[in-house]
This record gives structure tokens, C-alpha cells and sequence, in this order.
């Protein structure tokens, strides 16, 4: 069995990735056990039995080499059936090691495989781990395995993958945020873009919005041009940012979110415009930890949504 961490990685990025999101339900799942489950190792490069992942997911075996073969083109990685090892080419870019010597401890891991082409491919790419790691990394597999998995051609054929492969992952990030932008209206863009560089301080950790944004929050500003008042107080998004940045009484609720801004208290106000007029501005007195509960409770983002 590889040598694994107790815990693995997962980036929310991962759900705006197009290969990852082409997948289904089911093949999801199969990603999620190749990257986080007990065979993978600390490298990126490890033993992988098709027939103990069946076993573990529960699923038949030729049920699971058919969502792993399709999870394995579509995430661009290397499966070698002969010698059954796994290969992420992209492991470094999500797993950066600490320090060199967790990386020299990442990989020794690999000392164990069996021959396989893939082991090659590994040891000449460098394009996601940092510089100031290359050398040890080259070190450390030349005490391990020699000159053997390194030429002059082999680098050369490799660098130019690299950056085919760069050059490709740019194409993709390009073509995404375009599609992203040519579906989204330019206050929304401009309001997510904001309320993510609010930092930490102001907005609590998990309320943060990405682009392109879900449905939810499409579906919040779309209701919110329909009222007059909403349209007029996110004609001016710096200024809703700047009176976000003085509400003290909001910042880092659970409940302050982004949809919250268009929803309404108890007294059926805009929060919007309750934030222009200085209304969470203050902290309040003995009953503040109270008040905020209650402006908490106050909120139910699929009523506020559904009263415009």
C-alpha cells in the first residue's frame, strides 16, 4: 500500500474545471478515490489496483475500469494496465511540499514500482513544482535510481511537452473565463470580483463567490433588477463595496453572504439599502452577540429571493 497522508487535497477549483465537471455522478467518485483514497501515495506516481478500488467503492469490477479509464482521459493521466501504476502529471501544482526535506520524504514512496515507462515521464517533469525544489528532486532520484531515467534527448522531448502543455492549460483558462464573462452581466462580474476582496476580516470563511457564479447567485441579481430600488442602489457597486467594508455589525456572520444583500429584514427593508444608510455600521452594546443571532435568523435567502 502507498504511503499516505491521513488527510488529501481537494481544491474547490476542482468544480470549475470543464474536464472534471464533463464527468458524471458516478465517475466523480471514481476521481475522488484515485486522488484521496488508500492507494495513492505523496507523488503523484503509485501502485493502483483497479480491482481493490472496485472493492472499496463497492462497485463491479468491469463497472469501475470503465468510469476509470473514461476519469483517467478526461483528467489527463497516465495509467500504465501492465504494470498497474497510476500517473498525475499535475500532482505538484495541487500538493506543493513544504519543505525539501517533506519532499525528499514524498519521494521515496516511489522506490517500490515496478518498471514502467511512466516512472520516466515523472522524473522529467518539473513544470508544476517550484524551482527552488529541482534540484533536490533530481538528487534524490538520481541516489535512487541512477542515471537511468535521465538523457539529454529524454529532457529535451520533455521540456517540449511541458510546454505544449502549458501553452494548452492557458488556451483552456482563457476560453473559460471568456465563457464565463459572456454569460454573466458586468455588475454581477464586478460585484463578485469585489466581494472576494473583501478578505477574510469581512467576509467569514466559506461566504466567499467565485465566476462564474451558481445559479443562486444569478438567479438573486436577475430578481434584483426587477426592483427599482435594488437596480438603482447596484447601478454603483464601489459604493455598496465601500458601506460593506464599514458594516462591523456584518462581518464575519455566517449569515452575511452575498445573496443576503438582496434580501429584506423583518420589517420587510432591503438589507442593500439598510447597508447605505449606516444601519450595520455600529456594533451595538450588551446585546450585540443577541442582535446579530437575530439578524441571523432574520434571513432565509430562498424567501428573500422569491418576495421580489
Amino acid at each position: 500500500m502507498a504511503n499516505q497522508a491521513s488527510y488529501a487535497k481537494i481544491y474547490a477549483v476542482l468544480w470549475h474545471s470543464r474536464k472534471f465537471m464533463a464527468l458524471t455522478a458516478d465517475e466523480k467518485e471514481v476521481a475522488f478515490y484515485c486522488m484521496t483514497g488508500p492507494q495513492r501515495d505523496q507523488a503523484g506516481i503509485f501502485c493502483f489496483s483497479p480491482g481493490a478500488a472496485s472493492e472499496h467503492l463497492g462497485t463491479k469490477y468491469e463497472t469501475f475500469l470503465k468510469r476509470f479509464r473514461k476519469v483517467v482521459s478526461a483528467m489527463e493521466w497516465e495509467y500504465d494496465e501492465s504494470a498497474r501504476v497510476l500517473y498525475m502529471p499535475m500532482w505538484w501544482k495541487w500538493n506543493a511540499p513544504y519543505n525539501h526535506n517533506v519532499l525528499k520524504g514524498n519521494l521515496k514512496t516511489i522506490c517500490d514500482l515496478p518498471k514502467t515507462p511512466l516512472l520516466k515521464e515523472f522524473a522529467l517533469n518539473l513544470t508544476y513544482l517550484n524551482e527552488t525544489y529541482h534540484q533536490t528532486f533530481r538528487q534524490t532520484l538520481h541516489q535512487t535510481f541512477g542515471e537511468t531515467l535521465f538523457t539529454q534527448e529524454q529532457e529535451q522531448r520533455q521540456e517540449q511537452r511541458q510546454e505544449q502543455r502549458q501553452e494548452q492549460e492557458q488556451e483552456q483558462e482563457q476560453e473559460q473565463e471568456a465563457a464565463g464573462a459572456a454569460g454573466t452581466p458586468a455588475g454581477l462580474t464586478e460585484l463578485i470580483r469585489g466581494w472576494s476582496d473583501l478578505g477574510p476580516d469581512i467576509v467569514k470563511k466559506g461566504n466567499g463567490a467565485l465566476l462564474p457564479p451558481s445559479q443562486a447567485a444569478t438567479d438573486a441579481w436577475n430578481r434584483g433588477q426587477r426592483d427599482s430600488e435594488l437596480r438603482e442602489v447596484f447601478k454603483d457597486i464601489p459604493a455598496v463595496l465601500g458601506v460593506i467594508r464599514k458594516a462591523k455589525f456584518c462581518h464575519r456572520e455566517s449569515w452575511f453572504t452575498l445573496p443576503w444583500l438582496f434580501g429584506k429584514n423583518r420589517n420587510g427593508e432591503l438589507n442593500a439599502v439598510g447597508l447605505l444608510n449606516g444601519r450595520y455600521e455600529k456594533l451595538g452594546g450588551k446585546n450585540e452577540r443577541s442582535n446579530r443571532s437575530q439578524a441571523g435568523a432574520i434571513y432565509d435567502e430562498q424567501q428573500h429571493l422569491e418576495s421580489f
